[in-house]
């Protein structure tokens, strides 16, 4: 051991750090599978797209290979052709690293195409564009709203039903447990302490009276029901469909109200008041009662869709009932 000798130690640090992807043991292939039925859109560009985000990320070319050789293997498993993974391999090799950190903007133009044509993916899908574009110069040449509709629309796809969609249900229904030995019935029943008792029709059953058609009541409905979709009848047979977040005896004040008042707003009091009708042989009766649904949502929205359902299938609009036709909104719906 050296005691008077001063020894002299370098040190070298050398400090490397590179950024490739990480994937997890469990990590599970879940691209969607090449067969699957998407636009081929959607399928052509999920490669680049991916093979893009491997470049960005990794740091060198030589991690950049072996990451993207196992992404390419993946896209395989999935039923994507050599051929279509090769090609967008070989077009994202030529782009430079430094390109892809650069920021940039998206073109947003939806201010120059602002109309949008929304509809369920399917077979007939490049069809419907094809009809479409082709008789779009008869909106284009309209003098009312032809500067409106100058450009064509752009597709925008919703997912098409699937098998799962059709055989399984999204939730499991939960017995109510009830402390009465008999079971709820369904229908109308007078609460027997409002004025409004005395016009309610207490059926548990609707008959249209020009086509027959009937329509059980779906609930147990009062007079203080809320979210309820009712129905409104004159002496001469005309009808009409309203919806009611509130207590439904309140909306019946309101329209008995605009009766006695001859409200032009009101399509039943313009009804009424030119048929010489008297507010009190106005009757209701509720047709729906819209429950909360275990799985939450928008219960407004589907009120709104089942005003809209019985509006049209009842045929409620004028001049056949005493709906607007602004009121059959299909906006609801989308």
């Amino acid at each position: 051991m050296r005691t008077t000798e001063q020894a002299a130690l370098c040190i070298t640090y050398t400090f490397n750090c590179t950024d490739e992807i990480y994937c997890k043991e469990t990590d599970r292939n879940s691209f969607l599978h090449y067969q699957s039925f998407l636009p081929p859109s959607l399928k052509r560009s999920l490669p680049y797209s991916q093979l893009l985000r491997v470049r960005r990320i990794c740091d060198n070319d030589v991690a950049f290979e072996r990451q993207a050789g196992e992404l390419c293997q993946r896209f395989r498993d999935r039923g994507y052709t050599d051929t279509l993974v090769g090609y967008y391999l070989l077009q994202v090799r030529n782009i430079q690293r430094v390109d892809l950190l650069t920021h940039w903007t998206r073109q947003n133009d939806f201010s120059n195409n602002p109309v949008t044509l929304v509809s369920t993916y399917g077979h007939i899908s490049n069809n419907l564009k094809s009809i479409v574009h082709r008789h779009w110069h008869i909106l284009r040449s309209d003098p009312s709203i032809g500067n409106v509709f100058q450009e064509p629309p752009r597709s925008c796809y919703k997912r098409a039903p699937s098998l799962r969609d059709k055989l399984v249900r999204s939730h499991f229904p939960v017995p109510i447990q009830s402390s009465f030995p008999f079971n709820i019935t369904q229908g109308n029943f007078k609460c027997l302490n409002c004025a409004a008792c005395n016009f309610m029709i207490t059926e548990k059953m609707f008959t249209h009276p020009k086509t027959g058609s009937k329509y059980k009541v779906k609930g147990r409905i009062a007079c203080l029901s809320t979210f309820v979709v009712y129905l409104l009848t004159c002496p001469c047979g005309l009808l009409y469909v309203g919806k009611t977040k509130r207590q439904l005896k309140t909306r019946i004040f309101e329209h008995k109200c605009a009766i006695r008042r001859n409200d032009e707003k009101s399509s039943v009091a313009r009804h009424f008041q030119s048929a010489g009708h008297d507010a009190n042989m106005l009757k209701f009766m509720g047709l729906e009662m819209v429950s909360r649904s275990p799985r939450g949502g928008d219960r407004e929205n589907r009120l709104l869709q089942r005003e809209a359902w019985y509006i049209f299938n009842l045929n409620t609009c004028i001049p056949n009932g005493m709906n607007e036709w602004e009121e059959l909104s299909l906006s609801c719906f989308l």
